[in-house]
C-alpha cells in the first residue's frame, strides 16, 4: 500500500534501457472503478509534452524510483482517448469534500491510499471539520465526484484512527495544513484551493486548427501557443478535448 503522496515526485526509469523518463506528476483516478488507471509523468526535457503511463505498465513501486520495462510504456497523453476522458473529468480525491449520502457535508480528504498491485483507491484520509482526522476505506464510498466524494450516512462510525498496516506513515501535518498554515479551515477548502484548475499539460504547444465554442466565439486560432488561460477557455466551453487533440509540439 502507497499513498499518493508517496507516489508522485517518484522518478520514472526504464529498465531495458536503463534511462531515466522523468517524475510522476499526478495520478488519472477512473472514477467509475475507484481506481488508478494512469500516471502522468513530467518530462524529463522541459517544454516537452507531459506523458503517461498505464498503472498495469509499472513494473515496480520503490522507494526511490518507479519502473517500467521499456520507455515504450511511456506515451504521450495526446495518444489516449481514455485518459484524455479522465483527464477532462478532473476527478482528484485528495482535496475533495466529503458529502454523505443524505447531503450532509463532513470535512475533507487529504490522502489517497493506493493498492500499488492493482491501482485501487483502498482507503482515503479524511479531516473532520474540528480536524480530526482518520481512514474511510473504500467499502463505505459510493462515488468519486470532481471535488466531492460521496460516503455512506454513518461512514464516521466506521472511521478508522489508525495508520493502515503495511505501509510508512506520513507527516503529522498534512499538505493542506503545511499550504496554508493558520488559514487552513476544510469548511472553507474549496475556496482556498484551486482543486478544479486544469494542469497545464499543454501548455506551449502549438494549437493546429481553429478551437471555436459553440456560440462561435474563438478559443484558439491556428498557429496559437498553448497558455493557462486557453486551456481554462477550452474547460469552460467544453472544448477541452478537441484542444488536446489538436496541438503538437512546437
Amino acid at each position: 500500500m502507497k499513498y499518493k503522496g508517496q507516489i508522485t515526485g517518484l522518478e520514472v526509469f526504464s529498465i531495458v534501457e536503463v534511462a531515466f523518463l522523468g517524475k510522476v506528476a499526478d495520478l488519472l483516478i477512473n472514477p467509475d472503478s475507484g481506481m488508478i488507471d494512469f500516471l502522468v509523468i513530467e518530462p524529463e526535457i522541459k517544454f516537452l509534452e507531459y506523458r503517461l503511463v498505464a498503472f498495469n505498465d509499472v513494473a515496480g513501486f520503490g522507494q526511490d524510483a518507479l519502473t517500467v520495462e521499456t520507455s515504450a510504456k511511456v506515451k504521450n497523453i495526446s495518444s489516449d482517448p481514455h485518459a484524455l476522458g479522465l483527464l477532462y473529468n478532473g476527478v482528484n480525491v485528495v482535496g475533495a469534500k466529503v458529502m454523505t449520502r443524505s447531503g450532509r457535508f463532513s470535512g475533507v480528504i487529504d490522502e489517497i491510499l493506493i493498492d500499488e498491485n492493482s491501482g485501487k483507491i483502498t482507503e482515503c484520509r479524511w479531516i473532520s471539520d474540528n480536524k480530526k482526522s482518520g481512514f474511510i476505506p473504500n467499502n463505505l464510498i459510493i462515488n468519486f465526484g470532481k471535488d466531492l466524494l460521496i460516503v455512506d450516512d454513518e461512514f464516521e462510525s466506521s472511521i478508522s484512527n489508525t495508520t493502515p498496516d503495511q505501509i510508512a506513515p506520513l507527516q503529522v501535518v498534512t499538505k493542506l495544513e503545511k499550504a496554508y498554515g493558520s488559514r487552513f479551515n476544510p469548511l472553507e477548502v474549496k475556496e482556498l484551493v484551486p482543486f478544479s484548475k486544469p494542469k497545464p499539460y499543454l501548455v506551449g504547444r502549438l494549437v493546429l486548427t481553429d478551437i471555436l465554442a459553440e456560440d462561435g466565439n474563438i478559443i484558439a486560432q491556428s498557429g496559437d501557443v498553448v497558455t493557462q488561460e486557453m486551456i481554462e477557455r477550452a474547460v469552460a466551453a467544453d472544448k477541452y478535448v478537441d484542444l488536446t487533440l489538436n496541438t503538437r509540439d512546437k
